[in-house]
C-alpha cells in the first residue's frame, strides 16, 4: 500500500495512507460528478477497486492531481 496524495486546482491536498480511504474518496468523486447528469455514463463506472478508484481519478477527473508515494 503506498501513500496517495490528491491536489485539487485550488492546491488543497488531501492525503489517503489506506486504500479503503482512497478508494472511499474516489467514490464520492464519482457520485458528486454523475450526480445531476441526464443521461447516465457509459465511458465509467462507479470505482469498485483501488484500480478502478486511481482510473478514475486519473483519466476523468482534470481538476484533480494524483501523486502515489
Amino acid at each position: 500500500m503506498s501513500k496517495r496524495t490528491v491536489t485539487n486546482i485550488d492546491g488543497v491536498k488531501k492525503e489517503f495512507t489506506s486504500d479503503e480511504a482512497f478508494l472511499e474518496y474516489a467514490q464520492l468523486i464519482y457520485k458528486e460528478n454523475e450526480d445531476g447528469q441526464p443521461y447516465p455514463s457509459e465511458i465509467h463506472w462507479l470505482p469498485e477497486n483501488i484500480q478502478q478508484a486511481t482510473e478514475y481519478i486519473v483519466e476523468y477527473c482534470p481538476d484533480l492531481e494524483l501523486i502515489e508515494d
